[in-house]
Formats: C-alpha cells, structure tokens, sequence
C-alpha cells in the first residue's frame, strides 16, 4: 500500500511539473554516465482526448527516448540509437502493441500514427483514430516498457466528455476504466 501512495504522489508531482520552462534549462549530459542510468524513474505519460472537430481520439505518449529506443529495438530487431533515431513505422508499431483502448461499444480502437519528435531526453508519440462520438468511458491498457522494467510506471490521462481522470499502470495491471 506504501508503495502505491508513493506512486500516486510520484504521479500528482508529474503532472503538475511545469513543462514550459523545462525546454529553456540547460540540459548536461556526461559522456561517462550511460544515458539510462542518467534517470532513476522509469516513467511515461500519455494523454487520451477525444478531437471533437476531427471527429477522432487523440493519444500523446511521452516516453524516455533512450529507454524507448532500447524497447523499440528489441521488439524490431533493427538496432536503434538516441543519436539516429527511429523509423515512424517502428515507434507507430510498438506504441499500437503498448497501448490497448477499448470503447465498451467497439473492439479495441485502431490507432494510426501521426508523429513523432524529440524534446530534451524524451520522445513523444502521436496517435489517431477515427471515432464517430465521443466515448463516455473507455478501457485502457498501458504496457509500455514494461518489458524492460520492473518498477516501469506508465501514466495516463483520460479527458472524455468534459471530465479528466489519471490511470497509473504497473507492470502486473490489466485494464482499467475510465472516465
């Protein structure tokens, strides 16, 4: 239980952190620290919002680029570095794989990428799916990274119908609702 309350708090700070500010630091990188021993969270976030105007599900995934990197690698066999990055189709593949949206009306949603790009240590990931209504509720799974991490935690935020609700996944969670 102490554990899940320090998650929970972990979560709160994360998403109250200002991220504007962050771009203008200054970031220092040491070449004799391996770049995932740089930061002792495994974490990412992601965003789930219905585009009413698009008439689409929007999904906004912020992962650690070098963890990432490392997953994405794995799982296509193709060796990926921080330094070349990753094909779209490679990271559009793995995030699908990652992530599991289920409309309690329709099998789970098919997400089609669109985009990718880099900001300081992350990489963020753009999906899409075409949805004619917005969802009241949805069932969401996130097993990003957690191949590569026992401690992996991934956030995510669900904004449906007016109404904001965050989803915190462990390695061992299944499915969870909201909003």
């Amino acid at each position: 239980m102490q554990s899940r309350i320090a998650v929970e708090v972990g979560v709160a700070i994360a998403l109250a952190w200002p991220t504007a500010p962050l771009a203008s630091r200054p970031v220092h990188l040491s070449a004799s620290v391996p770049m995932h021993e740089m930061h002792a969270m495994h974490s990412s976030v992601t965003r789930v919002s219905y585009d009413g105007a698009a008439r689409a599900l929007e999904v906004s995934m912020r992962l650690f680029t070098d963890d990432f990197t490392t997953a994405v690698s794995r799982r296509t066999g193709t060796r990926y570095t921080v330094a070349t990055g990753m094909s779209d189709d490679a990271v559009v593949a793995y995030a699908r794989a990652a992530l599991s949206v289920r409309d309690g009306t329709r099998p789970a949603v098919s997400f089609t990428g669109c985009g990718q790009r880099r900001e300081l240590d992350f990489t963020w990931v753009c999906l899409r799916a075409a949805l004619p209504d917005e969802p009241a509720q949805v069932d969401v799974s996130n097993r990003a990274l957690h191949e590569l991490f026992d401690d992996q935690v991934n956030i995510v935020q669900l904004v449906l119908r007016g109404r904001t609700r965050t989803l915190v996944f462990t390695r061992d969670d299944g499915m969870q609702r909201g909003p």
